[in-house]
């Protein structure tokens, strides 16, 4: 292929990694300098300067002298793994993402790390306010079970006494036994 031709195919895939919803950014194996950075990635962690050929966990990971602490490059090399995904809360940003790692063959034909980064902050909170609410709704049919259990022993007294009071006055033949026994209901 001649090199207008590889350019051209370049820019394509530049293209197709700019217009999805997730982050990207690309990094070297061996040196994770970074190189290339989608626009979902730069919005989503700030980036406005050129980074390309920076470290990426210093770019992503604010503070860190080492890999990410969810770095899988070394995973994927020493295991032979095709890609792996995870979630995370990234402290930076305040926001919650599904990554996940993988190896691809680069532009220029070299292999290559390629992290995707789904934001999903939403989905989180959404799936903790579903988790509380069940709590509540467990906590309030407990509540409700208790209180209609102390009904029911609070009624079921003057009822039985009610009935066992009739019962003793219809199978009495005594009229005083009887009265006392109507008294009491």
């Amino acid at each position: 292929m001649n090199k207008i031709a590889e350019r051209g195919l370049g820019q394509n895939y530049i293209n197709i990694l700019n217009s999805l919803d997730v982050g990207v950014f690309v990094s070297d194996v061996e040196t994770c300098e970074i190189i290339f950075v989608n626009n979902k990635m730069k919005e989503d962690f700030n980036v406005t300067a050129n980074v390309i050929g920076k470290i990426c966990f210093d770019i992503f990971e604010s503070g860190s002298k080492r890999n990410c602490k969810y770095c899988y490059v070394e995973k994927l090399v020493d295991e032979n793994f095709l890609s792996c995904s995870w979630e995370e809360y990234h402290d930076d940003n305040e926001k919650y993402y599904r990554n996940t790692d993988s190896f691809i063959e680069w532009i220029d034909g070299k292999m290559v790390h390629l992290r995707q980064c789904k934001d999903i902050t939403s989905e989180v909170l959404l799936k903790n306010e579903l988790v509380d609410a069940k709590k509540n709704v467990d906590r309030a049919t407990k509540a409700r079970s208790d209180f209609l259990g102390r009904m029911k022993r609070n009624l079921n007294v003057p009822i039985n006494s009610i009935i066992g009071l009739s019962r003793i006055a219809a199978s009495s033949n005594d009229f005083i036994k009887v009265k006392k026994s109507l008294k009491r209901i």
